[in-house]
């Protein structure tokens, strides 16, 4: 028998740099059991990312010309399980590259539901399992879904938050954080905030941008780092700061990205549209970083970025622009709390359902109770259960959600009437810009 009878095999429609290649990654690395093995395909790949995860020791292939697994990336191997990594949208390319994997005959067919669209293909009626990739995702599948027994959905649908490789190494954080701040400009003592998401405004909008004056003015030490912000937004961010910005060129290196967060203080993260999860929220977290976030209530709306932020725990949640300007300043000022929301942070990732061995844990038992079942494994082999989001706390949530509930702090001070309407003013310019993009 192989030393790793149970092959995984996570699947993409794409194989470039990205969250949800990131996310495979993570599991490509983080195996917990040793009868498991796990690798990475996918469509359209980057060669040049591929050959990076190669060096890298990660196994990783792209699809054949008819969307099969490779039969390199299957040797060696009694059984199989199929992961897909996908939207939930219905697309040809999908329906013929599950009906591939499933002439495989794999042990279980699983699903990570990236987003919540209903799908109502031919792929999305294969799953045995969907892991939704947070409590909002799954609220909003189960809602356009037509809100079906929750008792019987839970059966099927199960919240499985993302595998986060990711921590800042704590014997070379004084050298890294040192290094990164001299590298961007930011003059000794300065209070670093950071904006690490995509570059994306239809999503993300411009809200460091449109707070920039009165950061400056209110807080002289503060210096904004972004990546990848568009050219025209760095401009203006840069300008509004009196150049006591930095915008960082897009980078896939884990090293890269982990040095950037060694040289923040705080996280900034501002979302239009919500997260259906919020990766680089996960990670500043992970790296004990503050966060301060806004929250975007309603079913329309990815909300996950609270299930990972809770107001006056391990950061802030704020909508208003008058809050968001205090969260910023109240983290400046007191570098205590900045250490006691970021311990806080990283704890939900030490343990529990979101930390990186429950997660992985969770796919390999999958796995592993159909191969016991088969008996290609011993059924003591199977692990027991890891921490998991359970149906209480789903229900909770699900009720929170159809309330409205918004799960932010008002500000003391939303400021005067005339500085509101031209923020949101601004706001809604740099709206319009994105859509007409």
């Amino acid at each position: 028998m192989a030393a790793e009878p149970v092959l995984i095999v996570h699947i993409a429609d794409h194989l470039q740099v990205g969250g949800c290649c990131r996310v495979m990654e993570s599991f490509c690395r983080a195996r917990a059991h040793p009868a498991v093995r796990h690798v990475m395909a996918g469509g359209r790949p980057d060669q040049v990312f591929l050959d990076q995860l190669r060096r890298d020791g990660v196994a990783a292939y792209a699809l054949d010309a008819d969307g099969g697994i490779p039969r390199e990336a299957l040797a060696g191997h009694a059984a199989l399980a199929v992961m897909a990594h996908r939207s939930g949208e219905e697309t040809e390319w999908w329906n013929h590259t599950l009906a591939q994997a499933a002439a495989l005959r794999p042990l279980a067919l699983l699903e990570r539901k990236i987003f919540g669209y209903p799908d109502r293909s031919d792929a999305g009626r294969r799953f045995d399992v969907v892991f939704c990739n947070s409590i909002s995702t799954l609220h909003r599948h189960w809602r356009e879904s037509g809100r079906p027994d929750l008792t019987r959905y839970l059966a099927r649908h199960r919240v499985l938050y993302n595998a986060t490789l990711f921590e800042r190494p704590p014997a070379t954080l004084a050298e890294s954080r040192a290094r990164a701040r001299a590298q961007w400009g930011a003059p000794e003592g300065a209070f670093v905030i950071g904006d690490l998401t995509r570059p994306d405004l239809k999503k993300h909008g411009a809200m460091l941008d449109v707070l920039a004056p009165a950061l400056a003015k209110r807080l002289p030490e503060v210096f904004v780092v972004t990546r990848s912000y568009p050219e025209s937004l760095a401009a203006s961010v840069g300008a509004r700061m009196g150049g006591r910005y930095r915008n960082l060129p897009p980078s896939a290196r884990l090293d890269e990205v982990a040095a950037t967060y060694a040289g923040l203080d705080a996280l900034a993260h501002f979302s239009a549209l919500g997260e259906s999860y919020g990766m680089a929220i996960a990670e500043a977290m992970r790296c004990g970083l503050p966060c301060v976030v806004n929250s975007t209530p309603g079913w329309k709306h990815d909300n996950a970025q609270v299930e990972l932020v809770r107001d006056g725990e391990n950061g802030f949640v704020a909508n208003e622009p008058g809050a968001m300007l205090e969260a910023i300043e109240t983290l400046a000022r007191d570098p205590d709390l900045r250490r006691r929301f970021g311990d806080a942070g990283r704890a939900r990732f030490d343990s529990g359902p979101m930390s990186l061995p429950a997660v992985v844990t969770t796919v390999e038992r999958e796995a592993l109770l159909r191969a016991a079942s088969a008996g290609i494994v011993s059924a003591e082999r199977v692990p027991p259960p890891p921490p998991a989001v359970g149906s209480a706390e789903i229900a909770r949530w699900l009720a929170a959600r159809e309330a409205g509930e918004r799960f932010d702090r008002p500000a003391r001070d939303p400021g005067p009437l005339l500085w509101r309407a031209s923020v949101a003013a601004r706001a809604f310019s740099w709206r319009v810009r994105a859509l007409l993009a």
